[in-house]
């Protein structure tokens, strides 16, 4: 992480433009006026170029084509209408919907104003988690991924509002820490972590404050805790759910007045660090001071769990394959050890898929195809969860769905629907290219859309 950022290429204002209930003229002329300011229309596929949606009202056909093309907030999809102002119930309808923001205005030049603004914005960041994923900062590709990437080019961003991860153990929060850190850019001074749960509180906090000489038994050196150690970087506070009770009003005084005590010592000394804070705990749920609370999340990342992110197990595994394997090319991978991986739970997240692949590394000894055989004993399902086929999954669940009285023509619709939904996901919302691995054409892919939006309509 140490290592600065590589410059890419600036980043062009690509955009797309969705006329809904609204003039075709009146389209054609909100895109000239992007045009003016630099903004460039897209004629390619959509991917991820976001789309400026100008409506003439909020109905079904509006929210299914934001939910549709966000693509869970991965897409930049602005709804704009030429009115005075949104009223609140619509605003929040639009946003709930997936849509990034709302923009009302009186004029086309406004909204064009408006638009081209935020679309620099969004470029940018989006720029820097390019040059992450490029770079190989940061694996992943999943929507759930990027997201967090997102959110820490922000944080980074945001001076010196304290930053709080959240996610389960083996998430990757203090990567997250230390990209955040190492995005500040020049000058931005130590990253320092300490580890909440060695903290004793009979010494009176001294892994935090530092102390004297004799301030207590054992204290045979004076040692500079980590508020000095931080000065002009980064404090990242590991588990801060498990800080004593009692600490937790030292510390809120220590972020509220920048100054503290070593142990033992009568003289006050200043600090001033960038705190970033983790924690798998629910701080609400248990013995942690609401003011603290409030104090440490001044912005809040929560990372998911690896089973939100099945897509980048493969990126992942192959990732730990190159770090356990440094002096020896990459051994190929055999079907079937994919299929384990993807299928199997991992309760310790990112840290388990790693350690289950570095054991996979050694045990492949590096050479040849790696199989199951290479797979630990303490690794492999038992019996009884190994799947045979796609199959085995559909039968347990018709099963659940007989015992909750769910019809034939239900089950099958639904489980059309799925999987039609998730073809349109992993082939980036293209219908087309959705249509050609499903085996039919776009058209009726086209046609079962329009169907559900009726179908919305008509509720």
């Amino acid at each position: 992480m140490g290592k600065p950022l590589d410059p890419m290429p600036e980043p062009l204002l690509s955009f797309r433009v969705i006329g809904l209930g609204v003039a075709s003229d009146q389209v054609d002329r909100f895109a000239e006026i992007l045009r003016q300011h630099a903004c460039i229309l897209s004629t390619s596929p959509p991917g991820d170029i976001p789309l400026l949606l100008l409506i003439g009202s909020v109905n079904a056909e509006v929210l299914e084509v934001i939910s549709r093309e966000s693509r869970g907030g991965a897409v930049q999809v602005i709804a704009l209408r030429l009115t005075e102002l949104f009223p609140p119930r619509d605003e929040w309808r639009l946003l709930n919907a997936g849509a990034h923001d709302v923009l009302s205005g009186h004029s086309l030049e406004i909204l064009g104003r408006e638009s081209a603004s935020r679309l620099r914005d969004w470029v940018s960041i989006d720029h820097r988690v390019r040059e992450l994923a490029v770079q190989g900062r940061c694996v992943g590709q999943s929507l759930a991924w990027k997201q967090v990437l997102r959110q820490a080019v922000q944080a980074a961003r945001g001076g010196p509002l304290p930053v709080l991860l959240q996610g389960e153990t083996g998430t990757g929060k203090e990567l997250i820490a230390r990209l955040i850190h190492e995005l500040i850019g020049e000058g931005r001074g130590p990253f320092v972590t300490v580890d909440c749960t060695t903290i004793v509180r009979e010494l009176s906090g001294s892994e935090l404050f530092g102390h004297v000489r004799g301030a207590f038994t054992g204290a045979h050196a004076e040692r500079e805790g980590a508020f000095a150690a931080a000065d002009g970087g980064t404090l990242f506070l590991d588990e801060i759910g498990e800080l004593p009770l009692g600490l937790q009003p030292e510390l809120l005084r220590v972020l509220q007045e920048g100054t503290y005590k070593a142990v033992g010592s009568n003289i006050w000394k200043r600090t001033s660090f960038r705190l970033i804070s983790a924690t798998h705990r629910d701080l609400h749920s248990q013995a942690f001071r609401s003011d603290l609370f409030y104090r440490i999340a001044g912005w809040r990342i929560q990372l998911p769990p690896l089973s939100a992110r099945a897509e980048d197990i493969q990126p992942l595994a192959e990732f730990f394959l190159r770090e356990s394997l440094p002096d020896s090319s990459v051994p190929a991978v055999s079907p079937n050890v994919w299929a384990f991986l993807h299928s199997r739970e991992y309760a310790g997240n990112v840290r388990e898929l790693k350690n289950v692949v570095r054991r996979l590394a050694l045990r492949s000894g590096g050479a040849g195809l790696i199989t199951l055989g290479a797979v630990a004993a303490e690794d492999r399902p038992s019996a009884d969860l190994i799947p045979t086929s796609w199959r085995d999954d559909l039968s347990r669940l018709s099963e659940l769905a007989l015992l909750q009285g769910v019809s034939l023509k239900e089950f099958a619709e639904e489980a059309r629907e799925q999987l039609v939904q998730s073809t349109v996901r992993a082939e980036g919302g293209s219908l087309q290219r959705a249509a050609r691995r499903l085996g039919v054409t776009d058209r009726a892919l086209q046609i079962r859309a329009a169907g559900k939006r009726q179908d919305r309509a008509a509720e």
